[in-house]
């Protein structure tokens, strides 16, 4: 074989391994920056996500379990204080109702249902109804019927009363409130709380341990 082709084919051969050079140096920085770039959607995406979840959760907490948990805070201290009055651990035994309770007791309890137990009630049903799709998780709880019907039955009891409606209202008045919808409230609050303390990247958040102080008022 001749110099001048055992030549050109070396140059052949070693224009190939430059452009091979030069395509592997270009296909390398591109298959990082597709990585880089799919790892900043990826972030975004994440961001966006977690942005709408504290979103979420600011509001379940700003507009209905907080509103909630406060008002029932406020109803269970002003109970307390009704139970003082009246000396007892119980407003009614078991199979008791207003006719157990003497005149002056009467009195007293009439008095706390009428202007703060089923107004209080009737405004926690009120912020429900406007904030249903705040619900945690979408997943509505057998207590939320059982606190709607308790309200409400209350409420149609009560109106019937000052409108001089015939009915059994005197019976109402010892209905059980649904222990298990304050307890929801309570323990939904806490865990939201803590998942927005994550989210913030506060694992010690101060309001956690607030709501744990109230948890243990004692009157």
């Amino acid at each position: 074989m001749e110099i001048n082709s055992i030549y050109q084919i070396t140059q052949i051969i070693l224009t190939a391994i430059g452009l091979l050079l030069v395509i592997v140096g270009w296909l390398i920085p591109y298959r990082t920056n597709l990585k880089v770039n799919q790892k900043l959607l990826e972030d975004e995406k994440e961001f966006e996500v977690m942005k709408w979840k504290k979103a979420q959760i600011d509001s379940q907490i700003s507009k209905l379990y907080g509103p909630i948990y406060a008002i029932l805070l406020e109803s269970d201290i002003r109970f307390k204080r009704i139970l003082h009055q009246l000396g007892r651990s119980t407003v009614f035994g078991k199979d008791e109702g207003i006719d157990s309770l003497s005149e002056e007791e009467k009195k007293i309890w009439i008095h706390y249902v009428e202007e703060y137990k089923v107004k209080r009630q009737m405004e926690i049903v009120s912020i429900i109804e406007n904030n249903f799709h705040l619900i945690y998780k979408q997943d509505i709880p057998k207590c939320f019927s059982h606190f709607l019907d308790y309200s409400i039955g209350w409420d149609l009891l009560e109106n019937q009363k000052r409108k001089k409606i015939p009915n059994h209202y005197e019976y109402s008045y010892a209905f059980n409130f649904p222990k298990d919808f304050s307890s929801y409230i309570r323990g939904t609050l806490e865990l939201l709380l803590k998942e927005q303390a994550e989210l913030m990247g506060n694992r010690n958040n101060e309001n956690v341990k607030m709501l744990e102080d109230l948890n243990n008022i004692v009157i």
